[in-house]
């Protein structure tokens, strides 16, 4: 209670005190209150040119950073513009690489396009297969095409041709069957061609005549030219020669007709059981009788006939002919004369001029009217496959 009282009067003595002393105390006190207001305290991080500056420098190191990052965006995609450039340069070289491909395979299939043509036309033209011959010379001859440029400078060798389908680009002047050979050009006699103007007709192949014509065949090769022989001196000679030109001329199926179509012709021609003298005569009217090596003593031979020139010496200007004085003849006197006039009408035949020679009165032949006159050209200037016509003119003359 005495506490609790003392308590009490201790307070209002301090109440009293305050009281007394609050006038004079009011300025200080508000000066010390103002002068506590006006120095506040500033927090570092809530300065408002330090949040400015942070903020600026945070915006700035922001935008640094922003634009390190577009600068490494930028970086990147220049390097994914390179790295594409790269891939469009790489595109590209492929690209041209595939065209330089594609070109090359389009040359190669161009050479190989070419190379098959080029096989191809080989092939048609003779189907790889290289012909081989052996003429009339016995040469042994080898052509991988047909020849397109054949010069004849026989009229055998022009028939021959012919027959079997084949054409020339020259000939020799007496070769005259076909018609059609008579408009190519000509390099002269056969027995004196000009060679210059042979030349020049570029030939792939000459065919002359063996037995007339030999010598020129090694003056041709020398000349690079391919020489080719045919002869007619049987009808072996016939058929083998026939053959031979078909094959050059890639006809073989042509001549193997053409041969089968002599064969039996000459076969149907039969036999005569009769002698017979084949006579020639030359410019000093002398009398020359065909052997039957020759080919117009061939003729007689095919139809079985005796000639009575067998076995005398060749002798005078025809090759297989051997000369007969009047007196050998009269010995001979065949049961058939046969005459060849060499020249040209209108100079008389020899069938009738041997009429009128006095000793031959007494001949067989003149007796019995059995002197025919032989066509020249058949029976003498053109021996080839024409020889089935002259057997049949001399079987239908003594029928």
């Amino acid at each position: 209670m005495t506490v609790k009282l003392l308590t009490m009067v201790f307070s209002v003595m301090l109440l009293v005190a305050f009281t007394a002393c609050s006038d004079d105390g009011d300025e200080s006190v508000v000066s010390t209150v103002q002068t506590q207001a006006a120095e506040p305290v500033v927090k570092k991080e809530a300065s408002p040119v330090a949040a400015v500056v942070k903020a600026s420098e945070k915006d700035d190191d922001e935008k640094h950073d922003e634009d390190e990052e577009h600068d490494e965006d930028e970086k990147h995609d220049h390097d994914e513009d390179e790295d594409h450039d790269e891939d469009e340069k790489h595109d590209h070289d492929e690209d041209e690489e595939h065209d330089e491909d594609e070109k090359h395979d389009h040359d190669e299939d161009e050479e190989h396009d070419e190379d098959e043509k080029h096989d191809h036309d080989e092939d048609e033209e003779h189907d790889g297969t290289v012909i081989s011959i052996v003429d009339a010379l016995g040469q042994t001859l080898e052509f991988k095409g047909s020849p397109e440029r054949i010069v004849t400078i026989s009229p055998t060798a022009t028939e021959m041709l012919y027959l079997v389908g084949g054409k020339a680009v020259g000939r020799d002047r007496a070769s005259n069957f076909p018609v059609e050979a008579t408009s190519l050009p000509d390099v002269g006699s056969g027995y004196d061609p000009s060679i210059e103007t042979l030349m020049g007709m570029r030939p792939d192949l000459v065919i002359v005549e063996a037995l007339t014509q030999a010598r020129f065949v090694p003056m041709l090769g020398q000349m690079g030219l391919t020489v080719m022989a045919v002869k007619v001196e049987s009808v072996d000679d016939v058929v083998n020669n026939i053959t031979n030109v078909g094959k050059v001329v890639g006809n073989e199926e042509g001549a193997a007709s053409v041969v089968s179509d002599i064969k039996s012709r000459l076969e149907a021609a039969g036999t005569i059981d009769k002698s017979v003298l084949l006579l020639i005569s030359d410019a000093d009217r002398n009398l020359y009788a065909a052997k039957p090596e020759s080919y117009t003593g061939l003729i007689a031979t095919v139809l079985g006939m005796d000639n009575k020139a067998a076995g005398l010496p060749d002798s005078g200007p025809f090759p297989g002919f051997t000369m007969m004085s009047p007196e050998a003849i009269l010995m001979a006197n065949p049961d058939v004369l046969v005459t060849i006039t060499p020249a040209p009408k209108p100079a008389p035949r020899l069938s009738e001029s041997i009429r009128q020679i006095p000793p031959f009165a007494g001949l067989k032949a003149i007796q019995t009217n059995m002197v025919i006159e032989g066509d020249l050209t058949l029976f003498l200037q053109s021996p080839g496959p024409r020889i089935v016509e002259a057997v049949e003119f001399l079987r239908g003359s003594l029928d």
